[in-house]
């Protein structure tokens, strides 16, 4: 019985793996439930609050072992005429460790200089199309990040408070025909977006490559998938140089975030990350009861679409109001779906607000990639900030 002991001293707890899930679905759900209820609170003229992680602790306590013993005892005598019989001996004993584990999240606010840092400044045009090489769709990343492309607007006066009236749909529709022209030579292979010298690119023998300052630039793609360099006649093209009201003779297009600068490049203007989340933030459904007290842009003209072409706020048509959405319920929603459901109440994150319950979807995944790169360009401005690192502890 002893050595049964001993042997049950020697415990391999193999719950790392579980430890790793547990981390990263508590990560996932405060940052994502975070971001959800600041975009709700931002709808209802409340200022948002912006936490990060400090420390992540893992607690796993040892419960009071249980022992049992079980055995049986058996001797016989043996003789001088048959010693093929011996004595029989068993004895077994089972011990058991049970235990419970705890994560527990500090948050730290983020405020001051920091959060004006973050939040504020516009975002580097590099950032918004280096976005368009990582997997997300370029009408995607252009229809929240930037204001303006060239001479189209994207409802620039919707990157503060809600505003008093809602822009145009002449106003929307013109942008939207931008983001459709580049969405279609995108999905071709016919644009290629870089960051170099427009000499670089295609080379002038009379201007030397210092004198040419490195640039963001859209070129027109040949047969071979290299920048083409010379005017051409295809019309998607064309149609994108149309709209931009840009002559174009090399197929480059050069992208600027100046505004002063000259007439041969595309000015663009982005957003700043609480411009991004006022946007979206109008694109939040707020129930019928909390209307008084939520502000409503007016309409002109009666303009303004919505669902079975029942006017609302307006912001349906909206670039973003296109793909994004945020419903609400007077019922919580389901987080987990085991099986198909038709009645739109699984969600994909929650956050309640108001006595109400706000969520996207589970369905809509549009709105869910719209949300993903809300929360991907959120980690990208707080990058440089310096973190605690997660501790484990086991008592």
């Amino acid at each position: 019985m002893s050595v049964a002991l001993l042997l049950s001293g020697c415990q391999t707890l193999n719950w790392n793996e579980k430890w790793q899930s547990n981390f990263v679905d508590q990560m996932a759900v405060a940052r994502d439930s975070q971001m959800l209820k600041n975009l709700v609170r931002m709808r209802y003229g409340s200022p948002p609050v912006f936490t990060t992680v400090g420390t992540v602790t893992e607690k796993y306590k040892q419960e009071p072992s249980s022992i049992s013993l079980t055995g049986a005892v058996t001797s016989v005598l043996g003789s001088s005429v048959d010693n093929s019989v011996g004595n029989e001996n068993s004895l077994s004993g089972q011990v058991g460790i049970g235990g419970t584990r705890e994560t527990i999240l500090s948050y730290s606010p983020l405020i001051g200089k920091e959060l004006n840092t973050t939040m504020n400044q516009s975002l580097e045009l590099g950032t918004v199309f280096d976005l368009t090489q990582s997997g997300f769709s370029i009408e995607r990343v252009l229809a929240i990040t930037v204001e303006r492309f060239g001479p189209a607007l994207n409802a620039p006066f919707a990157s503060g408070p809600t505003p008093d009236y809602l822009p145009s749909q002449g106003e929307f529709n013109r942008y939207e025909d931008v983001l459709d022209a580049l969405r279609n030579l995108r999905q071709q292979n016919k644009i290629r977006f870089l960051y170099s010298s427009p000499d670089e690119i295609c080379p002038t023998p009379e201007i030397k490559e210092a004198e040419s300052p490195k640039k963001i630039i859209a070129c027109f793609l040949n047969d071979n998938f290299d920048c083409s360099c010379e005017n051409n006649n295809d019309p998607q093209w064309k149609e994108l140089t149309n709209l931009l009201k840009i002559e174009d003779d090399k197929g480059i297009l050069i992208l600027t975030g100046s505004e002063t600068g000259s007439d041969s490049e595309v000015k663009v203007r982005t957003r700043s990350l609480f411009g991004i989340m006022h946007y979206l933030s109008q694109n939040v459904k707020v129930p019928d009861g909390d209307r008084e007290i939520v502000k409503v842009s007016k309409t002109k003209d009666g303009e303004g679409c919505g669902e079975e072409g029942k006017k609302r706020d307006g912001w349906d048509c909206s670039p973003a109001g296109k793909r994004f959405e945020v419903i609400s319920s007077d019922t919580q929603p389901q987080l987990i779906c085991s099986s198909p459901r038709t009645d739109g109440d699984c969600a994909s994150v929650v956050a309640r607000h108001n006595d109400h319950w706000f969520y996207i979807n589970a369905k809509d995944h549009s709105s869910k990639a719209t949300f993903a790169l809300l929360t991907k360009l959120f980690e990208i401005q707080i990058s440089g900030r310096e973190t605690n690192q997660g501790i484990f502890l086991v008592q």
